[in-house]
């Protein structure tokens, strides 16, 4: 009986020993796993980290770019008044309709050679299509421009614009829209307002933050 005991306590002893061997087996595997595993995170940490760098700089990079290209986009247009309300005629002359209207309403007198170019832009569908008038230096559009509240009051409905890009016409309503601004204008290439809370005038670009721009004044 004691020689049955002895080789039972034996063979459980032999597979308690292979069951520690098989456990301290795992446990380097895993503890090899959780190695290789923690040092994936740090990878995957390292290239998201890379990846929100270069975003970041691809970021800035756009909106250079884009402050650059509207830069360059709004100097043309500084010579340029948009006309609204201005009937349109059969086989019309723009130039021609718009140095009579600008005299009947507002007396300003304008000639052929402080004109470059006057012409029908696509409008709202059933309005009347704008004029885009290029006239030959700032000095006439600010004549022009001088008596846009006087025929914006005429009843006719006729009122003229600048010719302003859309990155800025964007930003003029974004300006417009915001709690510290009381009122946004556009003037000779740039995007000004006024705040709720100072009578001076801040310019604005882009992407500029409203609210900290405001503040730091």
């Amino acid at each position: 009986m004691n020689a049955q005991k002895q080789e039972f306590d034996s063979k459980i002893k032999e597979i308690e020993e292979k069951n520690e061997k098989i456990k301290g087996n795992l446990q380097d595997q895993i503890d090899g796993l959780t190695m290789e595993n923690e040092a994936l995170r740090e990878k995957m940490a390292e290239k998201n980290k890379q990846i929100m760098e270069q975003k970041a700089v691809i970021t800035d990079a756009m909106k250079i770019a884009q402050v650059r290209s509207n830069y360059n986009e709004k100097y043309p247009r500084k010579t340029n008044v948009k006309i609204y309300g201005l009937k349109e005629e059969p086989k019309e002359n723009s130039s021609v309709e718009v140095i009579r209207m600008l005299k009947e309403a507002a007396n300003v007198d304008l000639c052929d050679e402080e004109i470059v170019a006057a012409h029908r832009i696509p409008g709202r569908a059933g309005q009347i299509r704008p004029i885009l008038l290029k006239v030959k230096n700032t000095a006439v559009k600010s004549r022009i421009m001088r008596k846009r509240s006087t025929i914006k009051n005429l009843s006719r409905g006729l009122r003229l614009a600048d010719d302003v890009t859309r990155l800025n016409s964007t930003l003029i309503d974004r300006l417009n829209n915001h709690d510290l601004i009381e009122s946004a204008w556009y003037f000779n290439g740039s995007v000004y307002a006024k705040s709720v809370n100072s009578d001076r005038r801040i310019q604005f670009d882009i992407y500029d933050d409203i609210t900290r721009k405001v503040n730091s004044r």
